[in-house]
């Protein structure tokens, strides 16, 4: 049976304020949109207006002061026995530690009593926890004698993240929405909880009871650190696991084999829900950070290198744009001061590009992604489908990156550039089909200014084919120019300043023109100021 609170206290409810911030953040939106004309009645209901928004401010503070002594009294008035639990078990609840009762011994492990590493399930699948609970109290989700909420908006409330955003307060009073009771699933093969999807138990094989093992540890780390250490305030609301393996990918060690997705997006079971805030996962201090690979000057010296080398000399390179001193020092007559890009023909043999496009098939083309404004819950850049781009996208990693074809073009890009293969990303793939583009924008990454990898200071670009007809790159800032697609060759360009290499350049804006006829593939091969490959082991790169 359901206890609703007294109508008087529902106001102050921690979730009915909850759902009221949610849903009424913008009340006065309407109001601002109207226009008020200055008159003395307008005057006197700006003034009530006002009135009513101090009114509203005070009951506001109120209801956190209300929020607060409930929380207070929760913390005083919850404490449980292991016995209560057993009654509960008795009545049939499914909570996990419900699994191994019936059977004997059953011990509930409590706050301060360890853990030991072995488990196993009972003749009917559940859950026997060894363990020593003399002289401790158990937790209190470990003894709901009642597996009911106490408040008529927990489903909601629950569905808007309020158990992880007011743990203290909404996960008590609503139990069951939140999943911290009748939690067992599916002849005891999947668990639900409050911090992510539900977590699947392996039916057979070597890692069944190390799962579940790992989940109830799961849960202690959550309701004892995560949900009242301070130090969690930041990320507690985004700690969840994200996969319904998540437990048992824990448990054979991709938490330290892969670091990249299991520390944020399986937080919860790795342990790791601080790693969420990316200022903790990704420290960086300039200070002690390995020094960029451009200092000031020195993309000028690499591009007068290239086309000054004796290799490149005559056809096979050209200069479209660059800095004035260096049309002074050619005496190549007054042209524009602008930044560097140049070409070089036949820089892929047919081969090379013929290998590239059959990885890309191979590996299969997705469309394409652009870099948003906003965050992720991890403080990496969302990734959006946008339709500025339209074209298919794949990444050449693992297999692709290490075939010798494609690793002989990348260490040639690293003998060309000077830069390391560390600063590079994984060459990016492309597939223009007919009437496809890309609209005008920037490679540079500024969200990547103040992170471990840095900004991208240089694109390569590699055209694998010749298309029939359109498809070139557009330099609307460089006199219109226009680069159209040919098989070999590549296009370079900094994304920054010579003088300043973490800021952008925006004279290298640029689009990919619609393909007219036919298709186009190229690559982006993009090189950072310092190691990306490093931080993409942390998901440090974005």
């Amino acid at each position: 049976m359901t206890n609703d609170p007294e109508p008087a206290l529902r106001s102050s409810c921690p979730i009915t304020m909850m759902m009221n911030m949610m849903d009424k953040a913008g009340v006065n939106s309407g109001f601002q949109q109207r226009h008020i004309r200055r008159t003395a009645f307008g005057r006197v209901w700006m003034g009530s207006l006002v009135v009513g928004v101090l009114l509203a401010a005070l009951a506001l503070l109120h209801n956190m002061l209300v929020l607060s002594l409930l929380r207070d009294d929760m913390s005083s008035n919850h404490a449980s026995t292991t016995s209560e639990l057993a009654s509960a078990c008795a009545m049939g609840s499914t909570h996990l530690d419900c699994l191994g009762v019936g059977v004997s011994p059953f011990v509930v492990l409590t706050v301060t009593s360890k853990r030991t590493s072995s488990s196993s399930f009972d003749r009917h699948g559940g859950l026997l926890l060894q363990g020593d609970d003399s002289n401790d109290r158990t937790p209190w989700y470990r003894s709901i004698s009642e597996c009911v909420d106490h408040h008529v908006d927990c489903a909601a409330g629950a569905d808007r993240n309020g158990c992880a955003m007011f743990p203290n307060t909404v996960l008590r009073r609503c139990p069951a929405s939140c999943k911290v009771c009748n939690n067992v699933h599916d002849n005891n093969r999947v668990i639900s909880n409050c911090y992510g999807v539900d977590q699947i138990i392996p039916s057979k094989g070597p890692h069944t009871n190390d799962t579940v093992q790992r989940i109830a540890e799961t849960e202690d780390y959550m309701f004892q650190q995560v949900y009242v250490d301070e130090k969690y305030n930041e990320t507690r609301a985004h700690c969840k696991n994200r996969y319904d393996d998540c437990a048992l990918r824990a448990v054979v060690g991709k938490c330290e084999t892969r670091k990249y997705y299991m520390l944020t997006g399986c937080a919860p079971s790795c342990f790791t829900c601080e790693m969420l805030d990316i200022k903790v996962r990704c420290p960086f201090d300039p200070t002690t950070a390995a020094p960029s690979t451009w200092q000031p000057g020195d993309l000028n010296r690499m591009f007068e290198r290239i086309v000054d080398a004796p290799e490149y000399k005559g056809n096979n390179v050209r200069v479209l744009s660059s800095p004035a001193s260096y049309q002074k020092r050619d005496s190549l007559g007054s042209v524009n001061d602008g930044p560097w890009l140049i070409i070089l023909e036949d820089f892929l043999s047919p081969e090379e590009c013929n290998r590239l496009i059959q990885w890309g098939h191979r590996i299969g083309y997705t469309p394409s992604v652009a870099v948003g404004n906003t965050l992720n819950f991890d403080g990496s850049a969302v990734m959006t489908n946008t339709s500025l781009r339209t074209s298919g996208t794949v990444w050449c990693q693992t297999q692709c990156s290490l075939d010798p074809i494609v690793a002989n073009i990348q260490q040639r890009l690293v003998d060309l550039t000077g830069i390391p293969d560390l600063n590079s990303e994984s060459p990016q793939l492309l597939r223009y089909e007919q009437g496809q583009y890309y609209r005008l924008h920037t490679d540079y990454h500024g969200l990547l200014k103040d992170r471990q990898p840095g900004v991208r200071v240089l694109t390569v670009f590699l055209y694998l084919n010749n298309v029939e007809s359109g498809g070139g790159t557009h330099f609307p800032f460089l006199g219109d120019l226009v680069i159209q697609p040919k098989q070999g060759r590549i296009v370079l360009w900094p994304s920054v300043l010579n003088n300043f290499p973490d800021d952008v350049d925006n004279r290298t804006m640029h689009q990919a023109l619609p393909v007219e006829a036919g298709v186009k593939y190229s690559v982006n091969s993009w090189f950072h100021q310092r190691d990306w490959k490093g931080p993409i082991e942390r998901n440090c790169h974005q």
